[in-house]
């Protein structure tokens, strides 16, 4: 419905459109959908009257684990399921990402990033090199003079890299602090509600997400919109501004 294909057009998609036709679904980041009340979605089962479908699902593997193998997840039919696991960059796949991100610039950034202690083992995750590269000069000046760089100082670098630039210009009515304030209770709000999207099925949420008063900081932060859902550009970006707001409401206490 949300594509506006008709039945007859579903039908004709769902039987390879007569000549074999195939279909891959993919379904990306699967350990963020939630088990939620009725358990995990059965996705192979949702496509079990797809003859020409192929399923390709996307996870992080601690999302499964003894109690939880992929096989009882998926619930794929007999034989059809292959894991793969992507393995880390290498030091020369860090160098060519480098080098393909910054184009034809002449800084030497992966030298400068070897010399960062602690920086290399983080980097073999692309979405953390990805981050990095986005806010290097703020990650460089936070951290003159420690002894190890922490996946926390990435992220923090990152939050305020990506604020400035947004309120660079309407300093005037949008503060930076003041998104960093929203994407904390935002994280919040969706950790209390158990989702990592607003819905009105949950009005506390939806209300906090809704409200005028951060209409201007909800536009300026890290957020996707995916299927008509908002949500943080990344999981690890949510648990990120998760963790600002729980230690910062801890250290209000004390």
């Amino acid at each position: 419905a949300q594509y506006q294909l008709s039945e007859a057009e579903l039908e004709a998609l769902k039987q390879g459109f007569g000549c074999g036709q195939g279909l891959l679904v993919i379904a990306d980041g699967f350990d963020e959908l939630g088990a939620g009340e009725a358990g995990y979605p059965n996705l192979s089962a949702q496509l079990a009257d797809w003859p020409h479908a192929r399923l390709l699902v996307t996870s992080r593997p601690e999302y499964f684990d003894t109690a939880h193998p992929v096989s009882q997840v998926l619930r794929p039919s007999q034989g059809s399921l292959s894991s793969v696991f992507v393995s880390p960059f290498t030091p020369t796949e860090i160098e060519r990402y480098i080098a393909h991100y910054e184009r034809n610039q002449t800084t030497d950034t992966y030298k400068t990033l070897q010399a960062l202690p602690g920086m290399m083992e983080l980097l073999n995750n692309p979405f953390l090199l990805n981050l990095v590269l986005q806010s290097l000069p703020q990650l460089l000046k936070n951290t003159q003079g420690l002894r190890k760089i922490l996946r926390f100082h990435v992220y923090e670098a990152f939050a305020q890299t990506w604020f400035s630039q947004e309120t660079k210009g309407r300093e005037q009515y949008l503060k930076a602090s003041a998104c960093h304030d929203f994407a904390r209770g935002l994280a919040f709000e969706l950790f209390k509600a158990g989702v990592l999207s607003p819905q009105p099925d949950y009005p506390a949420l939806w209300d906090f997400f809704e409200a005028k008063a951060y209409e201007a900081a909800r536009e300026a932060t890290p957020l996707r919109l995916s299927s008509g859902l908002y949500s943080f550009v990344h999981k690890s970006v949510y648990e990120y501004f998760l963790a600002e707001y729980l230690y910062a409401a801890l250290m209000t206490e004390k």
